[in-house]
């Protein structure tokens, strides 16, 4: 079974153009945006990992990821975000142990948790943005952004143009994530 979860963002930032390889072929103005992001997450595989980021989506716990932001952006690396409560709480308490390793980080637009180390997962995520083996048997690989979802690939893309190298976000409004679900 694979759970659709969803984020509907605001930014400011450069218009992108998406290529065939979903690369940036050109920027525009800076202007302000908004979009969607649809996630497949792999609930047979990450259960208690994939359960957090579903009920952090829903809200059906009191708190979500709604207001959050995405604090964190390195270009042609990740996108950083999802510290609901300014240390990252999730659903299980502050921290929740990983569930399995194993699945490789081998392409872009993936989705793990973030961790300071072994054990340390709560709320905050990432969202790959190109081939990160780096990241393998480190962090909880337990989502996707579906092959030829465009639409999500586009709004990643003008996000990913927010950041810098050093993580910090260029522009005024930081990609902030309005509403988010299930569908």
């Amino acid at each position: 079974m694979v759970t659709k979860c969803f984020f509907d963002c605001v930014w400011t930032g450069p218009e992108v153009g998406i290529g065939p390889k979903n690369d940036v072929t050109k920027l525009g103005d800076v202007k302000n945006q908004f979009g969607r992001i649809i996630f497949l997450l792999l609930d047979e595989i990450a259960l208690k990992t994939t359960e957090n980021f579903r009920v952090l989506c829903t809200g059906e716990r009191g708190f979500s990821y709604r207001g959050s932001k995405f604090d964190r952006i390195i270009p042609q690396y990740m996108l950083q975000g999802g510290d609901i409560a300014h240390y990252g709480t999730g659903v299980y308490g502050q921290k929740f142990p990983d569930d399995q390793f194993g699945l490789q980080f081998n392409q872009p637009f993936l989705l793990c948790m973030s961790n300071t180390s072994p054990g340390t997962n709560s709320s905050q995520f990432i969202i790959t943005t190109t081939v990160t083996s780096g990241l393998n048997n480190k962090y909880i690989m337990f989502g996707y952004i579906a092959y030829g979802d465009a639409d999500s690939v586009r709004v990643i893309r003008a996000i990913e143009a927010c950041g810098s190298n050093s993580g910090s976000i260029k522009y005024s409004h930081t990609p902030t994530i309005t509403s988010c679900g299930q569908i």
